[in-house]
């Protein structure tokens, strides 16, 4: 049987609950430690989000894009 360690159940593919148990440990593990940080892309207003669409849309993010409230 093949897995996706979260699952996608649309085109039949069941989640590996010990595979995402362990792959959430280490996220928040590393996390906590400051071993892992995001990259944000750019930083939008709410006001601005029509612009934060479009930017997400170009497709030229490396990183995240933030909206603040």
């Amino acid at each position: 049987m093949i897995y996706n360690y979260c699952g996608l159940p649309n085109i039949g593919l069941p989640r590996n609950e010990e595979a995402f148990a362990r792959a959430t440990r280490f996220i928040q593990q590393n996390l906590a430690a400051g071993k892992l940080k995001p990259i944000i892309a750019k930083t939008f207003p709410l006001s601005k989000i029509r612009e934060a669409h479009r930017y997400m849309e170009s497709n030229q993010q490396l990183g995240k894009i933030v909206v603040t409230v």
